[in-house]
């Protein structure tokens, strides 16, 4: 580890001197760097997960993943494969705050991010438009669940379900599960609307039905719970 940290300073050097002049980069040290910190960032954020108040792993985490981040930015072009990593990690930064429960602003922010990131995605690469749009789901239930009562979050839910409509047509019924647990996130922020509470709860009691699958029957489950606790 000692010895990969110092191979790392001296390509950090090379790299800074590229950025001072303006030179070209080659990609595949640019690579290395942002994949180290990368993965660095992933093993302190894995750390904090069961040391939630150990604020040193987690300055380090977000250290290592905005120093990725910073190398993703500045030395690639807006290429596919650059931006779907810059979506990885934007996604990674708001796990480690939201993880956190102290930053829950900063999580949104950075989820917000993110859906940008994808929505240029699917613009410019519509060919892959399925793969960005799972991954646009998955974003947005990431945002949904850092504040579940904020009533603002409803347009995210709509845009995430008008997703899952599309693919829903594409391979119909493969997204129930989906649907579930975007409705699941949502429920709680309805708090004033209880005929939309309803009406959502049957639409994924619906989506399960015929699933006796387990994961299935713990979302029928957390439905239950969330209407007997909602009174809706």
């Amino acid at each position: 580890m000692r010895y990969l940290k110092e191979v790392i300073f001296d390509l950090e050097q090379i790299v800074q001197v590229f950025i001072e002049n303006k030179l070209h980069l080659q990609k595949k040290y640019a690579d290395y760097i942002s994949l180290y910190y990368y993965n660095c960032g992933c093993f302190y954020g894995n750390i904090f997960k069961s040391n939630i108040n150990n604020n040193v792993i987690f300055n380090l985490s977000l250290e290592n993943f905005n120093k990725a981040l910073k190398m993703r930015n500045i030395l690639f072009p807006k290429i596919q494969e650059n931006l779907q990593f810059i979506i990885k990690i934007k996604k990674s930064i708001g796990i480690i705050y939201a993880d956190s429960m102290k930053y829950d602003k900063e999580a949104q922010i950075i989820f917000k991010e993110a859906l940008k990131n994808i929505n240029e995605l699917i613009l410019i690469y519509p060919d892959n438009k399925k793969m960005y749009l799972e991954e646009k789901i998955e974003i947005i239930i990431s945002y949904l669940s850092v504040d579940k009562f904020n009533k603002q979050n409803l347009t995210e839910f709509k845009e995430a379900i008008e997703c899952l409509d599309i693919l829903n047509n594409i391979n119909p019924n493969a997204y129930n599960i989906s649907y579930c647990r975007l409705i699941l996130m949502i429920l709680q922020s309805l708090s004033d609307n209880k005929e939309y509470q309803l009406k959502l709860f049957e639409m994924a009691k619906e989506k399960i039905k015929f699933d006796e699958s387990n994961f299935a029957n713990k979302m029928r489950d957390n439905l239950d719970s969330f209407k007997q606790v909602l009174k809706f």
